[in-house]
């Protein structure tokens, strides 16, 4: 996890050891369709409408909720009136966000990865694999597209380089060299993780360890989506 490159930010640093447990994680990010199935509206601000789009505009807080009766999944407590509760309602699973380790282990390919890991999901190419600044224009407006239609990484999962910023449910803290376990930020903090990049973003962005960071109320626009995890 991580990297020791010369070309990457000090958030990236140090590159480090980790081991995970069995999880699994979405193909896709969560679409449009699909929140409004799950909470029957969409998030007013939102200007190109699909089916297939990412969903956006969506804070952390309005995913894990902030009010009303709770579950707690993996050290997160989600609330009644977030998707994810209200999603498991529905299916009688439980459903949660990625921590930041299992994302970028999934980034990576996981145990299909090749050795040394690509730089983006699935390639050393981001056009290959990720909506990007680059390549995003249509009729020469940058925008998000529909999920699945780059290639998938190693594992068969797509857009986890590019399209849209990802959230993640840890708190942002600095990396160290110590090799963790299943490791998760869930303390008290002031910015959650985002990861990924998106279709605003030049493609050194969608590097599969590139960190970003986001209010968890405040940070909701048109490039940020997510992913979930099981």
């Amino acid at each position: 996890m991580g990297s020791n490159a010369a070309d990457v930010s000090f958030h990236e640093k140090p590159a480090h050891d980790v081991t995970l447990s069995n999880y699994s994680i979405g193909m896709y990010q969560v679409t449009q369709k699909e929140w409004k199935d799950v909470m029957n509206w969409l998030p007013y601000e939102i200007k190109v409408f699909g089916d297939d789009l990412p969903v956006t505009y969506v804070s952390w807080n309005w995913i894990v909720g902030t009010m009303g009766d709770s579950t707690k999944i993996n050290g997160i407590t989600y609330f009644s009136n977030g998707f994810i509760y209200q999603l498991n309602e529905k299916t009688g699973k439980s459903f949660r966000l990625p921590t930041e380790a299992e994302w970028e282990y999934a980034a990576r390919g996981g145990h299909r990865a090749s050795i040394p890991n690509k730089t983006y999901s699935g390639s050393d190419n981001a056009d290959a694999v990720a909506w990007t600044a680059e390549n995003s224009a249509i009729g020469g407006v940058r925008q998000v597209h529909e999920v699945g239609k780059k290639a998938a990484n190693e594992l068969g999962i797509f857009d986890m380089s590019g399209n849209v910023w990802e959230w993640c449910s840890d708190w942002y803290a600095p990396y160290t060299a110590l090799a963790k376990t299943n490791p998760h930020v869930i303390s008290e903090g002031w910015e959650r993780i985002r990861r990924g990049s998106s279709w605003g973003d030049t493609a050194p962005y969608a590097r599969v360890s590139y960190r970003a960071t986001g209010h968890p109320d405040v940070d909701r626009n048109y490039y940020i989506g997510f992913r979930l995890a099981l």
